[in-house]
């Protein structure tokens, strides 16, 4: 089910994917609608996660017989066949008097192996989005566009918890100014580095080599490393190579990846600029600049600059 849909709580296991703001205000609304103060919630994360704990946490008696939450979230890693035996066991006959809440926000999937859960996608899209964004401007009784709405979405990478600290940072840089204006939303809403690789892919598909070593200056002059320029690079070209290839939807592909929905769309259109054979000789040469770099046979910076210029040069 979408979170939206969420209306009252009827399973004992739920798993939440999605945006991280998205996850925490429907975590919340889950403890709201069972009643559950923040003194009846434990929380687990990468640092303290431990299968049996959060069993035993599920199944500790309640002397007051109130309603429990344990809530499982930030794993970065496939769990251990251990692990996943103590979780999958319980979540076949979990204790009712307690809600367990998993949560994946960094499309880890590392609870898909649970079948007994309710799954909530906590994921909006645009117009939704978007109309949030003006919602909010308008509580601080300010004025922006529908355009200017769409401008923070995307340097945010459509990351709620980014766009509410944007709104925030406009409205206090404002003050009593009612209007948003496109020269406010530039000066203090910066593109993430995600979203200015997308831009370099571009103008390297467009064998636009002055703009592509612009990109790369001002992303080293922000203090961004070579190696995650170059990471970056690589996992676009990736994305664009399956996106290719694959005729499934936006969201399969995304899923499969790893990545969010909004870069499938923009590997879709940046891929029309490449043959298949093309991206793959690029991937193949991502893969040389990564071996030289661990080899030692070559800086950072300068592998980032040799495999700009061979993308730009190659046919």
């Amino acid at each position: 089910m979408n979170y939206q849909e969420l209306t009252n709580v009827e399973k004992a296991v739920y798993l939440l994917k999605g945006d991280a703001f998205l996850c925490k205000q429907t975590k919340n609304k889950i403890a709201q609608l069972l009643k559950i103060e923040n003194i009846n919630i434990s929380q687990f994360n990468e640092e303290n996660f431990e299968a049996l704990s959060v069993v035993n946490a599920c199944n500790q008696f309640s002397f007051f017989e109130e309603n429990r939450m344990v809530v499982v979230q930030d794993l970065q890693k496939e769990l251990n066949s251990e692990s996943k035996k103590i979780l999958e066991n319980y979540c076949k006959n979990p204790n009712l008097t307690c809600t367990l809440v998993l949560i994946d926000t960094i499309s880890s999937n590392c609870f898909d192996f649970i079948k007994q859960v309710e799954l909530v996608e906590c994921k909006a899209n645009e117009t939704f989005l978007i109309n949030y964004i003006k919602e909010q401007f308008e509580k601080n009784k300010k004025e922006i566009s529908q355009s200017l709405c769409k401008k923070i979405l995307e340097n945010c990478l459509s990351n709620l918890n980014r766009i509410n600290l944007e709104i925030k940072k406009i409205c206090d840089y404002l003050q009593a100014e009612t209007i948003v204006s496109e020269q406010v939303v530039d000066l203090l809403v910066f593109k993430d580095i995600e979203l200015k690789v997308f831009d370099l892919t571009t103008a390297l598909g467009y064998k636009n080599k002055d703009k592509a070593l612009k990109l790369v200056h001002s992303m080293l002059e922000l203090g961004e490393p070579p190696i995650k320029i170059i990471s970056l690079i690589a996992g676009q070209f990736r994305r664009m190579f399956f996106a290719k290839l694959n005729k499934g939807s936006n969201a399969e592909l995304a899923k499969v990846l790893g990545c969010k929905e909004f870069a499938i769309i923009k590997a879709k259109e940046q891929a029309i600029k490449f043959s298949a054979s093309e991206l793959k000789k690029i991937e193949n040469m991502c893969m040389e600049v990564d071996f030289n770099i661990k080899n030692g046979d070559m800086s950072m910076e300068n592998s980032l600059y040799y495999l700009i210029f061979n993308i730009i040069n190659a046919s």
